[in-house]
């Protein structure tokens, strides 16, 4: 069956996302070899130097890797972290589209004094009160993502429910929130695992870490929550964001 093509984009940045969202759903499963470039273009009805420069796009990225005389073969793996406000921070089903299996850890979670930075995020004094959750992601049983939460506890309705502490941020301030998240802002750097990250993400201490930290922005412009993410770094990694206004 021959998938048509639309040349809205070059042919070789059409032929680049098909392949891109084939290997997420796991049309072409890790270990097992890729399509020749043949019959790919046979396929998709366009020419091999197409599909070669679309292969070449997606090893740059790390999606794809070659072995020399055997094949196209998809990247262990490989975790896709797709977002938009309006899903922020659904990691579960990011690690489950990645063809992976997700697990979710609830560390601790409750309200508790803002520590100094979480404070610095949310522009609130250091120590003013905060719904705090702390969860890790595992996905095949690996842990891949160490998330914790703040929420501003001015605004939150009383007295909360007894599973507020386990619900996604969005979620919550929805449901149970005077501030609405309008919109966010993303910092992301560089990390080393101390002992204890080292410990919960199961990594060397002083492995490589990225860390994403997020600011949730109410309607006024203040923050009204914030979280960080931090990923182990033998992960392979693909982000690509999306931000709109949430509603």
């Amino acid at each position: 069956m021959t998938t048509p093509i639309i040349r809205t984009k070059t042919v070789s940045e059409q032929i680049e996302e098909l392949l891109r969202e084939r290997i997420r759903q796991g049309v072409y499963p890790q270990g097992q070899r890729m399509p020749a470039e043949e019959k790919l273009a046979q396929e998709l009805g366009v020419s091999r130097a197409s599909v070669r420069t679309a292969l070449a796009s997606l090893a740059t990225e790390g999606l794809i890797y070659r072995r020399h005389g055997d094949g196209t073969y998809p990247s262990p793996r490989v975790f896709e972290i797709a977002f938009r406000i309006g899903k922020l921070w659904d990691i579960s089903r990011q690690i489950e589209e990645s063809g992976r299996v997700p697990e979710l850890k609830t560390l601790d979670a409750g309200l508790r004094p803002a520590l100094d930075d979480e404070a610095k995020q949310l522009a609130i004094p250091p120590g003013e009160q905060v719904l705090a959750m702390r969860r890790l992601f595992l996905a095949d049983g690996k842990p891949v993502a160490l998330i914790t939460s703040v929420i501003r506890a001015e605004g939150m309705a009383e007295p909360l429910p007894h599973d507020a502490a386990e619900m996604m941020p969005l979620d919550f301030l929805a449901r149970f929130h005077t501030q609405k998240p309008a919109s966010c802002t993303i910092d992301f750097h560089a990390a080393r695992a101390d002992d204890g990250l080292a410990h919960i993400l199961r990594t060397e201490t002083g492995s490589p870490l990225l860390m994403m930290c997020c600011t949730l922005l109410g309607q006024d412009a203040l923050p009204v929550a914030a979280q960080t993410e931090i990923y182990p770094g033998d992960e392979g990694f693909r982000m690509q964001a999306e931000l709109i206004k949430y509603m």
